[in-house]
């Protein structure tokens, strides 16, 4: 497969990416979430809840819960900030999937 430029953004005259096709064998169990950078790069959210890192972590914490249950305590986080602040600083979207 061969790609080129970016998905959604403008940086395709400053640098070029660089992408490989990589697979993954999942198993039952597994759970992959999908998510825009407003989770981890939203420096308020980040001070709060979420940056990179602690997004591992919460994960690695409890890949033990159900996907249902992981989005709640995001979506739970994410409206507890909102409630402090009256906004987000950055679009704010997750999928999660579960094999089976």
């Amino acid at each position: 497969m061969n790609l080129s430029g970016f998905p959604i953004c403008k940086f395709a005259d400053v640098f070029m990416p660089f992408y490989e096709d990589e697979t993954i064998q999942l198993q039952t169990g597994d759970k992959i979430l999908f998510y825009t950078d407003g989770l981890v790069e939203d420096k308020n959210l980040q001070d709060e809840f979420f940056n990179q890192q602690n997004l591992k972590d919460f994960l690695r914490n409890n890949h033990f819960l159900t996907a249902s249950e992981i989005i709640s305590t995001l979506n739970k986080n994410i409206h507890k900030y909102i409630e402090k602040n009256n906004k987000l600083n950055d679009d704010v979207t997750y999928l999660i999937m579960d094999v089976h």
